[in-house]
């Protein structure tokens, strides 16, 4: 009878046990969700004030020190990170680098980066901005022209930069051609590839990759006509 007794009291005190490590388990995992989670919003704001922060310098650069060897790694950023503007940022931030873009005072490599970089913001959350990109059109056009054959001293060949600009306008942006632009820029490329073949350089190398933009233009305006 006695080890019935005391049988029963250690089942009891097992059961008493377990249910006891059971609600220190649920507890445990409760502690970890809610450490996670404020962790998690510990990381999102930390990482919302450092992106602000950052495009804050940026804007301070393209406003009031273009003429700094700051603009440059600054244009690079901006393109990099424009998924992570802040939608209230775009507009301010469009208006700059249009600005740049169209500054003379700014070496030719770094206008073609700027506009670059324009593309970059127009092709993410700027989509929902509905945005006219005229003036981007419209400068770039432009730039081709003062694209010379020789890179000028202390700067980057603009032609690489010049080839990724006009894939991100007529090719990756290609739904915002109108006939108008098309046969403007489908001219100046022609213009453009025939002028540098002229000149057996290093540049020479760059005359198909325009003849190859200038075809993808005339494929996509013919399939949607």
């Amino acid at each position: 009878m006695l080890f019935l007794q005391v049988t029963n009291s250690l089942c009891l005190v097992s059961n008493a046990q377990n249910r006891q490590r059971k609600k220190e388990a649920k507890l445990a995992i409760e502690m970890k969700e809610v450490e996670a989670s404020e962790n998690q919003e510990d990381r999102l704001y930390y990482n919302s004030q450092t992106i602000q922060a950052i495009f804050g310098i940026y804007l301070r650069v393209l406003k009031s020190a273009r003429s700094s060897p700051l603009l440059h790694p600054t244009l690079l950023g901006v393109s990099k990170y424009a998924h992570l503007l802040n939608i209230d940022l775009i507009g301010p931030l469009l208006n700059l680098l249009e600005s740049v873009f169209a500054d003379e005072q700014v070496p030719l490599h770094l206008r073609l980066k700027a506009a670059r970089a324009a593309c970059s913001i127009l092709s993410g959350q700027g989509e929902d901005l509905l945005v006219d990109p005229k003036h981007l059109y419209r400068h770039s056009y432009t730039l081709m022209k003062q694209v010379t054959t020789e890179p000028e001293e202390g700067t980057s060949d603009p032609w690489p930069i010049l080839l990724e600009l006009l894939v991100s306008l007529l090719i990756d942006r290609k739904n915002n051609l109108n006939n108008g632009r098309i046969n403007a820029f489908l001219h100046r490329i022609i213009i453009t590839a025939n002028r540098i073949d002229k000149i057996k350089g290093d540049q020479a190398v760059f005359v198909l990759p325009l003849l190859l933009v200038a075809r993808q233009m005339v494929i996509h305006h013919r399939y949607e006509s």
